[in-house]
């Protein structure tokens, strides 16, 4: 984006970071490729982050800046990104982990 900073004195250390303990554990033969548990887990996982990704983007911020700092200058924008917020996550909940047969509500007959 055009109102992008440029790449100072922070964006080199996360990078050095990465490298240097890429390049110590390959020297210490302590380089291993971890994962989750299944192969699903980590397409989830790669899809969630796409998505907060873009909704950071379209957002104009991050979650935490619209949720929590946000809604006390009681602006709409910012209310209604957290209300979307709630709601995705209410949604995800529902989708990833379904209610057991037991929480379920049967009336009485």
């Amino acid at each position: 984006a055009s109102t992008a900073l440029e790449p100072s004195f922070g964006v080199g250390v996360v990078a050095g970071a990465l490298v240097g303990s890429h390049l110590s554990a390959r020297l210490r033969g302590e380089l291993a490729l971890e994962s989750f548990s299944a192969p699903q887990q980590t397409s989830r996982y790669l899809l969630g982050g796409a998505m907060m990704g873009v909704g950071g983007v379209l957002a104009g911020g991050c979650t935490i800046g619209a949720g929590l700092t946000g809604v006390s200058t009681l602006g709409l924008a910012p209310a209604l990104a957290l209300l979307a917020i709630m709601v995705g996550a209410l949604a995800a909940r529902t989708v990833l982990e379904p209610a057991p047969a037991s929480a379920v509500f049967t009336p009485a007959e």
